[in-house]
């Protein structure tokens, strides 16, 4: 019998391709933005239920692990980190409520990495002793998609319970997980022709390649850019904004936001190129037969939200039940 799950704060379903390419069922998923739940329903067939905070625990059917993509902006180092200021925040013990209720076996959440440092460490404090009080044994572990086959460094803290009342003392290891060498963003292009930057731009003699795999390779030539953001020894950037950086298709693409304009060029083949939707959804692991709906930026803020699949595929063949 195939392990079930539902799926909280599904976006567009990256969390749930994962588990079903590993043969787990979905039974139930919630999430309210309209546009997510427009893709959701395009590629999984199902209309995911809207609003959390009036959903009633007793009308979801039985399953054996929850998801759940937990909004993250509240703790973003590119929001304002307002945590459970944030009514985005609050929307975690939703979430708990419908865990009491249903003493799922199995959790599995994902937030973005500032969440465990986040209020010098007060806010996952908080999360971690509410699961843990649900009756939970915690594991959590910061894991990077450049780990599992993706060209994207996007580093996302995993947490995953198991019910004392079913596991006893079990604890999830993420050691057993299967990583792989990184890949290059090369590797997800289309042979297609790109779109190119024309004007004036810098390139560093000497490409700087970061510990996460990042290749930095210079800047659009923009004023006071040198003087007041770079430094030839060093990787720093300061205020040379994403969008006027260059990074080289030899090394792996930055954490992909939700601002379509701020997308690095890319330096390949000797020229800047603008990588294409189907290469931006390669760079989280979604198949191409993927349907993408709605606008370019609509799927730029979905993407930015989204997680990446095969990291969650691996997850999901060492969860024993």
């Amino acid at each position: 019998m195939a392990i079930t799950f539902s799926d909280f704060f599904a976006g567009m379903g990256g969390i749930r391709l994962g588990l079903e390419q590993n043969g787990m069922q979905c039974v139930f998923s919630c999430e309210k933005d309209k546009h997510a739940c427009q893709i959701y329903q395009e590629n999984f067939h199902n209309d995911p239920f809207g609003d959390i905070t009036i959903l009633n625990p007793n009308d979801i059917p039985d399953f054996d692990v929850l998801t759940a993509g937990f909004p993250c902006q509240s703790f973003s180092l590119a929001g304002k980190q307002l945590g459970f200021e944030d009514s985005r925040g609050t929307l975690f013990f939703d979430l708990c409520r419908i865990i009491e209720n249903k003493k799922t076996k199995v959790l599995l959440l994902e937030n973005v990495k500032n969440l465990q440092g986040h209020d010098s460490g007060r806010t996952f404090g908080v999360i971690y002793s509410t699961l843990k009080d649900l009756g939970y044994n915690i594991s959590y572990k910061i894991l990077n998609a450049i780990d599992f086959g993706v060209p994207q460094s996007r580093e996302r803290i995993i947490i995953i319970g198991y019910l004392q009342d079913h596991f006893q003392e079990k604890h999830f290891d993420f050691n057993t997980l299967n990583t792989t060498h990184w890949n290059n963003i090369e590797s997800i292009l289309e042979p297609i022709e790109h779109e190119i930057y024309k004007k004036d731009y810098y390139l560093l003699e000497n490409p700087i390649l970061s510990r996460n795999k990042l290749l930095y390779a210079g800047h659009l030539n923009k004023p006071n850019r040198l003087s007041k953001g770079f430094r030839m020894e060093g990787h720093k950037t300061g205020s040379i904004t994403q969008q006027a950086r260059i990074y080289s298709s030899q090394g792996v693409h930055p954490t992909m936001c939700r601002n379509s304009s701020s997308r690095p060029w890319i330096l390949h083949n000797n020229q800047l190129i603008k990588l294409t939707m189907q290469e931006y959804f390669r760079l989280f692991g979604f198949p191409d037969d993927f349907k993408k709906v709605g606008t370019q930026t609509e799927l730029f803020a979905r993407l930015g939200n989204s997680v990446c699949v095969p990291m969650f595929k691996e997850i999901a063949s060492k969860i024993l039940i």
